[in-house]
């Protein structure tokens, strides 16, 4: 019933903005074709860290010694226990940040944005095998605004985002082991080609997007406008 309303809202919108073609194409197969496609926003200088920054992070928080995993929020919906499970035997500090909902034996973090970016900066990969349909996956673009490696599962519009940004869609977890170790071996590979792709959504992109659309929606309202003003004068 919810999705049912929220589709007929959607036909009722003069645009219904989407950031992702998958969401795209699937609107479209409820019939819901008055769509635009933003894609997320970010501040990429943000993310311009310095090498030594990012080892004074690790050596501050003791991930030292062997390769560091960020493995997303703790939930199930985002993948981490399965993450763990099929990475808990292998020689890497796993990693999460954020509440989360799952107590899982790794090192938890609780960080302001700055210091989240650090630890991205700091991980010689990060995995985001979400369940769900994501409309995009912040967390993927911002490790690849870090030069970070992703391997994800390209749930939903992940897979635009990884596809795109040259990195590895593991889609089933048991592979999930060697495709981690292939982009901790090859990190610098990945994490330029990522970071290339993922700095062009930057916000001077999404203003010049978002003053568009509202550009071709005042466009449109006008003829309309002009119309009803027109019959009632008669």
């Amino acid at each position: 019933a919810l999705h049912r309303r929220l589709v007929e809202n959607c036909r009722r919108c003069d645009r219904v903005v989407v950031v992702s073609k998958f969401w795209q194409e699937r609107l479209a197969e409820f019939g819901v074709r008055n769509t635009t496609l933003i894609y997320n926003a970010f501040d990429v200088g943000q993310f311009a860290v310095q090498g030594e920054e990012v080892a004074a992070f690790k050596e501050r928080h003791g991930l030292l010694g062997k390769p560091v995993l960020y493995i997303g929020n703790c939930r199930e919906e985002k993948g981490a226990p399965a993450v763990w499970r099929a990475l808990r035997d292998k020689p890497y500090h796993l990693v999460t940040s954020g509440l989360g909902d799952i107590d899982l034996p790794v090192r938890k973090f609780l960080l302001p944005y700055k210091d989240y970016i650090l630890l991205l900066a700091a991980s010689d990969a990060v995995v985001a095998m979400s369940s769900f349909e994501e409309g995009w996956n912040r967390t993927a673009h911002e490790a690849l605004l870090c030069g970070t490696p992703v391997v994800g599962s390209g749930s939903g519009g992940m897979a635009e985002l990884l596809q795109q940004a040259g990195q590895q869609i593991c889609r089933d977890v048991k592979d999930l082991p060697d495709m981690a170790a292939h982009a901790v071996g090859h990190r610098a590979q990945y994490g330029r080609a990522g970071c290339a792709f993922a700095s062009s959504f930057n916000m001077a992109r999404f203003t010049r997007e978002w003053l568009d659309l509202v550009a071709d929606l005042s466009r449109a309202r006008v003829p309309s406008l002009q119309s009803d003003l027109s019959e009632s004068t008669h």
